[in-house]
């Protein structure tokens, strides 16, 4: 699909692109994660809810910032041995916490009304992990065995 098929004239930037998480508390899963590549390395990442709400964190690749993305991966479930093999300047590690679940505060953006972010984080307590959506299974053929006695054989 080329941006020409999505780009309508009545759209309002000022009233967002999707559904996002209000401030507050959230029992997320990590959906997906971008890296950044401007003057500072960072990686960005993004949660979001069972209902899809999302919201984003960035997690800049300095050593002085390191703490912050190592707090996030531990959150995340991470152990110990995941713990040592995570290389941050490695692109691809960073897969590793891509569908671990974990419980956000998301508040606004510093100097900012209507942005937020992720702003705190913590491992999910046991026994709040969202079920996923399991489609129904179908619905068994019913067979009716009273009619095998009129069978000649």
């Amino acid at each position: 699909m080329g941006l020409n098929q999505a780009y309508r004239e009545d759209f309002d930037p000022s009233a967002g692109g999707g559904d996002y998480l209000d401030e507050g508390i959230h029992d997320v899963r990590v959906e997906s994660y971008s890296l950044l590549t401007s003057s500072t390395p960072g990686v960005k990442f993004i949660v979001a809810d069972q209902d899809g709400n999302i919201c984003r964190g960035t997690f800049w690749l300095t050593e002085k910032a390191m703490v912050r993305l190592a707090s996030f991966a531990k959150a995340c479930g991470l152990n110990d041995q995941e713990m040592i093999n995570y290389d941050p300047s490695n692109a691809n590690c960073h897969q590793a916490l891509v569908g671990r679940p974990l419980t956000v505060e998301v508040k606004l953006q510093k100097d900012s009304d209507k942005f937020h972010e992720i702003a705190n984080w913590k491992p999910r307590a046991a026994g709040q992990v969202p079920t996923p959506q399991i489609a129904k299974p179908p619905e068994p053929d019913i067979i009716d065995t009273a009619l095998d006695a009129d069978i000649p054989f």
